[in-house]
């Protein structure tokens, strides 16, 4: 029991010794003590959840006065001025997010009637966009079928955000299970060929996007491999 002892107490001590040591090669903050090391890791937490929660225009400096203000208990607003100012403050958020959806609209449009006009894209009466690249000699899927697939996914800004080609894997997946366009658009190809599938936003992941990958309203531009088709579900 005592060497038990003695190693807890020599743990702690290697515990408060590094988080003192913690940031002193760099930066304005000294770490003097634990406690010191305490503030500065709550002032990280406190940083990340605004950050994951993206809230823009946070001003770091009157942030920490208002923490200054509630730890000394000495707060300059009443807890009605805050609610409005948050109120406030999520109106503006989600008109500047509705301004941002609007522009992806046309933004997605202006691309979609411009790569209508590209020799060898075919519109489709759902509106997605498909071009050849290599001709298949195999069979056409059907939408209960199973199906193997190598793809790049895009934005129309190039910005890639899936890639199985990266991933050095090929997926494989029930084609009535994924976005319609993508359910649409492989039928369209035979086994062994290569296509583009340039995505309307309602055939694919609409106002609501995907993640932090794919914002609402986006146009998605698919290269496409269809390696093999499997069996129907079962």
């Amino acid at each position: 029991m005592k060497n038990l002892s003695v190693f807890v107490i020599v743990a702690m001590m290697v515990v408060a010794f590094s988080c003192n040591e913690i940031g002193t090669g760099g930066g304005d903050v000294s770490f003097s003590s634990l406690e010191d090391s305490v503030s500065y890791s709550y002032g990280v937490q406190i940083g990340k959840d605004i950050l994951r929660r993206k809230v823009e225009g946070i001003n770091p400096d009157v942030l920490a006065t208002g923490m200054k203000d509630a730890l000394g208990e000495d707060i300059k607003l009443t807890e009605e001025e805050m609610n409005a100012c948050f109120q406030a403050f999520d109106a503006k958020a989600k008109e500047k997010e509705e301004e941002r959806n609007q522009s992806m609209v046309q933004e997605g449009l202006d691309y979609l009637t411009a790569n209508a006009d590209k020799e060898g894209v075919t519109t489709t009466e759902s509106g997605l966009q498909y071009k050849e690249l290599v001709a298949g000699t195999g069979a056409s899927p059907v939408e209960t079928d199973q199906v193997t697939v190598h793809y790049t996914g895009k934005l129309i800004d190039g910005t890639v955000f899936d890639s199985s080609v990266e991933r050095g894997e090929p997926a494989t997946f029930p084609l009535n299970r994924v976005i319609p366009g993508w359910t649409e658009g492989l039928q369209l190809m035979k086994e062994g060929g290569k296509a583009e599938l340039v995505i309307p936003s309602d055939l694919g992941y609409g106002p609501r996007g995907a993640g932090g990958d794919i914002p609402p309203n986006s146009v998605l531009i698919f290269e496409v491999e269809l390696i093999s088709i499997g069996g129907g579900e079962e």
